[in-house]
């Protein structure tokens, strides 16, 4: 058995089923579990992947080297170096709920617009200076020993620093 730590948004494409896929063949999600407090889901695969990936032992000091290693709009392995920088809270937009008459007036327009209100998370987050694209959402982020020191959760468009999962 072998576990694969991604986005809970990522998970979202699995809950009826799916398959991590390698360069040695797919395979079927046994099953997986979510992380109520942030963007996090841990998923098993009923095979050995031959991946020993280290969590590290402590946070990353900020300006200590990161590199991310990842597969953004399902490109081959990109990798991208940079430093950790800052922790802070950023919101995002998880999802739309219907409009019901009860809105804030920035909800209002919104719904006018997209036809539903924005569900809004605030999320703590660390700042990565690698660059990062659409598609990057479960990049480990490695620290200078190569350990797994967060992953990549949010960004802005097209090409950017990213926002990862704290330690």
């Amino acid at each position: 058995q072998s576990w694969v730590l991604t986005n809970k948004h990522v998970c979202q494409l699995v809950q009826n089923g799916g398959l991590v896929i390698t360069s040695q063949g797919e395979y079927p999600v046994h099953s997986f579990r979510v992380y109520k407090r942030h963007d996090l889901c841990l998923i098993s695969v009923m095979v050995n992947l031959h991946v020993n990936n280290r969590l590290a032992e402590k946070p990353p000091t900020v300006y200590s080297k990161a590199t991310v290693a990842g597969h953004p709009a399902l490109l081959p392995t990109i990798i991208t170096r940079g430093h950790f920088a800052n922790r802070m809270n950023i919101a995002l937009m998880i999802g739309a709920a219907p409009c019901d008459g009860t809105e804030t007036d920035e909800e209002e327009l919104m719904c006018v617009f997209m036809g539903k209100k924005p569900i809004v998370q605030s999320f703590e987050a660390q700042t990565v200076t690698a660059t990062i694209m659409a598609g990057s959402s479960g990049s480990g982020v490695f620290n200078d020993k190569g350990e797994i020191a967060g992953l990549v959760f949010a960004g802005e468009e097209g090409l950017s620093y990213g926002f990862i999962v704290p330690y």
